[in-house]
């Protein structure tokens, strides 16, 4: 597609009245474009919420549409990609460090495709016919825990007359993250004590590339350790922080057989003390869980069960011994 870039700063004319009381007026003054960023609407996350983060920035581009062809070439880059960003004084959503303006003509609108975090911009890629616009190149999440990868559902026939308030901008999380984790027993165990040693996430896709609607993981696995450490736990219910950052990002995900969740753990009996290490397949969880989804956050409950020791008692009989002596 050849891209044309459409000079947005449009000047204000000015007329000056000849009465004795001189005023000013300004016809077709320029209207700069605004944005109403909002968080993913449907999952908590490390973003959470509906109320997009004054802290963190996005980004943005926007492309020219005119119905009237002979005007101006649509399909042609209005904004380039650039970084968008809160501004403090005028309590509004731009594009940092310029003003771009609507169009004038009746017949022209824009259309609008973001992502976020702008500090992730060297992994995505604008694509024309790309559902909202963005794919993601050979991305490691686990190599990037600080970025809530988010696109944008597209905004489409954007006009100063429809969206001068702000263009919404609604975001949406293409990964999937473990919130957190808790372990307990399922009932009371007397005279046992339980300490959890560690909990890993076993052969997990990490790395892959968003076409515009799904995610193509690569054959790369790791193990990824979640929890290490000594926690005691009992039949209350325990809280297990996630890492270091208290959360993991995932990359969505069909489960296969040999994706599971391992949790090593002891207990003390008396002088004993045994090891358990136990590996659960991640497909048998649930019966509906059978992949990590994007823009879900999920929680896992582990829950550790003992078998009692009981008796069968039984008695040897008696054994019957007769005898008979002769008596003279």
């Amino acid at each position: 597609m050849k891209k044309t870039l459409v000079i947005a700063t449009m000047v204000g004319v000015a007329l000056l009245s000849c009465s004795k009381e001189s005023q000013d007026f300004t016809v077709n003054s320029p209207k700069a474009i605004n944005f109403t960023p909002v968080a993913g609407l449907n999952t908590k996350a490390p973003i959470s919420g509906v109320d997009y983060p004054k802290d963190v920035t996005f980004g943005t581009t926007a492309i020219y549409q005119n119905t009237n062809t002979t005007e101006n070439t649509s399909n042609s880059e209005f904004i380039p990609v650039s970084e968008v960003s809160y501004n403090e004084s005028e309590t509004a959503w731009k594009v940092s460090g310029i003003s771009y303006y609507w169009p004038k003509s009746e017949t022209a609108s824009l259309d609008f495709y973001s992502f976020s975090p702008y500090a992730a911009k060297s992994y995505f890629t604008y694509k024309e016919g790309v559902t909202n616009g963005w794919t993601i190149s050979k991305y490691d999440v686990d190599a990037n825990q600080d970025y809530d990868i988010m696109i944008a559902d597209a905004k489409t026939g954007c006009t100063y007359a429809k969206d001068a308030s702000g263009v919404t901008t609604v975001f949406r999380h293409k990964l999937a993250y473990i919130a957190g984790i808790t372990v307990q027993t399922n009932k009371t165990y007397e005279g046992q004590t339980f300490t959890l040693k560690s909990i890993t996430l076993d052969n997990i896709n990490y790395t892959g590339t968003y076409n515009g609607s799904a995610w193509e993981e690569t054959s790369d696995v790791l193990t990824k350790t979640l929890f290490e450490g000594e926690k005691e736990f009992d039949a209350t219910t325990t809280n297990v922080d996630v890492t270091s950052n208290k959360y993991y990002y995932v990359l969505p995900q069909e489960f296969v057989d040999a994706k599971t969740i391992t949790i090593t753990y002891t207990i003390a009996t008396g002088k004993t003390k045994e090891t358990i290490k136990t590996s659960v397949k991640m497909s048998s969880i649930a019966t509906d869980f059978t992949s990590f989804q994007e823009n879900k956050a999920y929680t896992f409950g582990l829950s550790v069960s003992e078998n009692e020791i009981i008796f069968t008692p039984t008695i040897v009989d008696w054994e019957s011994v007769t005898y008979s002596p002769s008596v003279d």
